[in-house]
């Protein structure tokens, strides 16, 4: 009898002990997801950018799909040197890989894209940004082709290359340097809009002693709910 007693309590102890090993695990799981609701709320509270809101740069005009561009080449000499431009690309917000070779005035790369609102909410353009090359506190960089001449040598013209953008919402022209806190530039929900960024070797600048290769950094754009 003492026997069955013994053995009917050890029974309700690992019962007991199942149902608290159970409870415990619910209550670390509900913690978890609450804590992860949490982190969720406080990135969405600190960051307002388009990321969170399937804001993003797009080669189609209905969905967002990232990658490289392909410039179109405009040479307004057209019996003079050719020149070249490196295919940039395109991932979130930011254009990267900005790189041209001129050999003089009047020359041109133009990529052309698009932005796609894929969230259900409209968003609005708040800021574009020309960032800094990394590692060091230039926005560009010349460097003459040939590894023999000093970088002094197109230093002079180095600031007629010009880095602008242009979105189709603009009622004004390119722009060239940082922008922020513009106001009701819209994208509808579903909607998209043209961009162009310029690179550009301006027509009537000084013509460089050499070929020069020319980098730029990442430009950036950041996009809200709010105007």
């Amino acid at each position: 009898m003492d026997n069955k007693l013994e053995s009917k309590e050890k029974r309700e102890r690992k019962i007991s002990l199942i149902a608290l090993i159970a409870a415990f695990i619910t209550l670390v799981i509900g913690f978890m997801a609450y804590s992860g609701s949490l982190k969720i709320e406080k990135v969405i509270a600190s960051r307002n950018d388009g990321y969170l809101y399937n804001v993003s740069f797009s080669k189609i005009n209905d969905g967002i799909q990232i990658g490289y561009i392909t410039p179109d080449i405009l040479n307004n000499d057209l019996s003079g040197s050719t020149f070249s431009a490196t295919d940039a690309y395109i991932n979130g917000t930011r254009v990267t890989n900005i790189h041209a070779k001129f050999t003089k005035p009047g020359q041109y790369a133009i990529y052309k894209f698009f932005v796609y609102n894929a969230g259900k909410e409209d968003m609005y353009l708040n800021d574009i940004l020309f960032k800094d090359i990394p590692y060091t506190n230039s926005r560009k960089i010349c460097t003459p082709l040939d590894p023999n001449d000093s970088k002094d040598s197109v230093s002079d013209v180095c600031k007629y290359i010009t880095l602008g953008v242009i979105d189709s919402n603009y009622s004004y022209n390119a722009v060239y340097e940082s922008v922020n806190n513009i106001k009701s530039v819209k994208i509808k929900s579903q909607e998209f809009e043209k961009i162009t960024v310029i690179v550009g070797y301006e027509t009537g600048a000084p013509l460089a002693p050499t070929p020069f290769y020319i980098d730029f950094g990442d430009i950036e754009f950041t996009y809200s709910v709010y105007k």
